[in-house]
């Protein structure tokens, strides 16, 4: 069960977001698989741009909301130009009742920049590593 916080990030933007630290990260099975995937460096970069912690913004939600229906679905990947950012895509009945729009995930790193495109899916789309004990594939 996680509840929506507030973090400030290094350019003093403020985000709702369920926050996950690193420890927590490491009993997703998806997420300890993901270094086989991505560049030691590329999550370096994540690590320090997000003060070494991870999370899933969630924009419109309030603040101490419980969430308490979250599934990692799998690693996905995207591109843009010489970027390129890998994701945990995340679904969540709650979430989507907040925001039915917004494609949620957790970064897991990223090669020079994030990705922030809204032509650019974060999605189900991207997944090229599926959590397969928590989602059936259709």
């Amino acid at each position: 069960m996680k509840k929506i916080t507030r973090i400030k990030d290094i350019n003093g933007k403020y985000y709702n977001v369920i926050s996950y630290s690193i420890l927590e990260m490491l009993r997703i099975p998806l997420f300890k698989e993901s270094f086989s995937y991505i560049p030691f460096m590329s999550v370096l970069k994540l690590l320090w741009r997000n003060k070494f912690s991870y999370h899933i913004t969630v924009r419109k939600g309030k603040l101490g909301q419980i969430v308490d229906d979250i599934s990692f679905v799998g690693i996905g990947e995207i591109s843009r130009n010489n970027d390129k950012a890998w994701f945990i895509v995340v679904e969540s009945e709650t979430l989507k009742t907040i925001n039915p729009d917004f494609d949620y995930h957790i970064t897991l790193g990223f090669t020079n920049k994030d990705i922030h495109d809204k032509n650019i899916k974060k999605d189900k789309s991207t997944v090229f590593a599926w959590n397969l004990k928590e989602k059936v594939l259709n």
